[in-house]
This record gives C-alpha cells, sequence and structure tokens, in this order.
C-alpha cells in the first residue's frame, strides 16, 4: 500500500480537534477518561475520513478497528495493533478486558457501575495506551 503525508491543512485541523478537549476533566477520574477518549475517538475519526477522500474507499458509519489500522499505514503512522484494539474493538467486551471504547459505552450509555469501576481502576492504563495511538498524530500536526 502506498503512503501518503498529511498535508499541512490537515495536520492543522487535527491539532484543533486535539485541543478541543470536552471539558469533563473537572468532573474527576470519569471525566478525564472521557475527555481522553473522547479526543482520540475523534481524531481517528477524522484521519480515517482523509483516508477514505485519498483511497476512494468509503469510510464505515461505525468506527472499526480495520479501517484505523489502514489509515495510520497509509500516513506512516506508527500504532501497535493491540492498541487500537485494546483502545477501540467495539462490542460487548469481557469484564476486565473490556477496550476503552467498550468501557466507555458502558458506562455512557447504560451508566454501568462496573464499567465505572474498570475505568477507574485502568485509568492510569488507558491514558498511556490512548496516548499512544494518538500521539504521532499530534507529533506531525505540530510540524504544521
Amino acid at each position: 500500500m502506498n503512503t501518503a503525508e498529511l498535508s499541512p491543512a490537515r495536520r492543522s485541523l487535527l491539532a484543533e480537534i486535539a485541543a478541543r478537549r470536552p471539558g469533563f476533566s473537572c468532573q474527576g477520574k470519569i471525566g478525564e477518561f472521557l475527555d481522553d477518549y473522547l479526543v482520540a475517538e475523534s481524531l481517528m475519526r477524522r484521519l480515517i475520513s482523509y483516508y477514505a477522500t485519498d483511497t476512494t474507499r468509503k469510510a464505515a458509519e461505525n468506527l472499526q478497528t480495520a479501517q484505523i489500522a489502514a489509515a495510520m499505514n497509509h500516513f506512516n503512522l506508527t500504532a501497535k495493533k493491540s492498541d487500537v484494539i485494546d483502545s477501540f474493538q467495539g462490542g460487548p467486551g469481557k469484564r476486565g478486558f473490556k477496550s476503552a471504547r467498550q468501557l466507555r459505552n458502558g458506562f455512557l450509555h447504560d451508566l454501568n457501575p462496573d464499567d465505572r469501576e474498570e475505568i477507574l481502576s485502568k485509568l492510569s492504563m488507558v491514558k498511556q495506551l490512548l496516548s499512544r495511538i494518538v500521539s504521532p498524530l499530534l507529533a506531525i500536526s505540530a510540524e504544521a
């Protein structure tokens, strides 16, 4: 697959998205998780849209780990496949092994207390995980 570079305009928009933290962190650790996750998800959706435009592929309506990996590869951004899955895998998940997305869904859609507790217990690990996914995008955006 050919790799492409993100244009300065695209890099600038990614940097703007990263700066638009929703502001939930004032609500404590759950808010920090939501801020980090929502920014990462927004960045991935934008990156996928750029990939879809460049390759004339259709972006899936739902966030898909395969499209995230393809988009990152297209723009020569490095992320471990396991990090992408641990961050954005959909579906119900298994307690103790849920992805950040599964935890976000369980907490926001059902106010599931077990997902809340898992978010709190895994917060530093999830923050590092999301940072490893987002860092390559922010590094190239800083070059803009």
